[in-house]
């Protein structure tokens, strides 16, 4: 009987396969999320988790630095906090309706519903974006910019940040903000970024037709028409040749689709649904992540089934 005991309480070694294929990915700084192909759940990983994500199917979720949100098929969003530690003080707000976009600000968010934008919480002015119908917004640190169904883009203004001040001549279809800058990206995959003069200048865009932006603390990057990641300076302040944190170096090689960019550090996501992180360290990968949480649940299998077994025996 002991010795039975011993080779049944033996602990599993834990699986050892790659994560599944994901379909969606974001990340802040220490922390990042992405939605599985094929139960489409939610799993988050990094050293700088507060709240687990919520069960269910999403078809999106969104990563800022105070919490994430996501969104199902109904159009239905949840919020949970993640993030900077000062944001644990409380759940962050959730917001009511149905939404077609998403948008994790920094203790707010922004969706649209049938062209209206629309933030929570109401009576935060970062969500207070001008009157129009808008297909595109994006929820930044100092405020929230939209695009418009006219290809103008609209932001909330910031008078201290130039990030808020938008000036391009493109029609834009998507917009991505940083801390000290903006960029938007028009059909034809042209992208203008925009800061604040001489403090904060815009480096140049590179000379590429991008799909997708996603705009990090002080750096943005993109995905090329031919799925190749290209990521560039965002705004000069404080810039010194040796702060290249801010701008990770991109990986090469597989076709990606997706890129999101956080303060200093990015994920990216694969035409077969990998997704590879790089900058500054969160600690904990997401096959490290998939892998913890499988061997709990084998132990906990393993325990029921001796638990079973020497009740058996009584």
């Amino acid at each position: 009987m002991t010795l039975f005991l011993l080779i049944a309480c033996e602990e599993p070694e834990p699986p050892v396969e790659t994560a599944p294929p994901m379909v969606d990915v974001c990340t802040a700084n220490l922390y990042a999320c992405a939605i599985r192909m094929d139960d489409h759940s939610i799993v988050c990983w990094g050293d700088d988790l507060y709240e687990e994500p919520p069960e269910g199917a999403f078809v999106d979720v969104d990563c800022s630095q105070t919490q994430a949100c996501a969104r199902d098929d109904s159009g239905t969003v949840v919020c949970w906090s993640a993030g900077n530690a000062a944001s644990h003080h409380s759940s962050p707000p959730q917001p009511e309706g149905t939404y077609e976009d998403l948008s994790a600000g920094s203790f707010y968010g922004c969706g649209i519903t049938a062209g209206v934008p629309s933030c929570w919480p109401s009576d935060d002015a970062r969500g207070d974006l001008p009157d129009g119908s808008y297909v595109a917004l994006d929820a930044g640190g100092s405020c929230a910019c939209g695009v418009r169904d006219d290809g103008s883009t609209r932001c909330t203004y910031d008078d201290l940040n130039p990030g808020c001040w938008p000036s391009m001549d493109i029609s834009a279809v998507e917009v991505a903000l940083g801390y000290w800058h903006g960029c938007a990206r028009s059909e034809a995959g042209k992208v203008q970024c925009w800061g604040g003069g001489a403090t904060y200048g815009v480096v140049e865009v590179p000379d590429e037709s991008f799909r997708q932006i996603s705009a990090g603390y002080e750096y943005t990057c993109g995905i090329t028409d031919d799925l190749r990641i290209v990521c560039w300076q965002g705004s000069v302040y404080n810039w010194t040749e040796t702060d290249e944190e801010w701008i990770p170096e991109p990986p090469s090689g597989p076709d990606y689709i997706q890129v999101s960019a956080g303060s200093s550090r990015a994920c990216a996501l694969t035409s077969e649904g990998v997704v590879d992180c790089w900058g500054t360290s969160a600690g904990e990968t997401l096959d490290q992540k998939l892998r913890s949480e499988e061997h709990t649940s084998e132990l906990q299998s393993h325990s029921d089934l001796v638990c079973r077994l020497l009740l058996e025996k009584k």
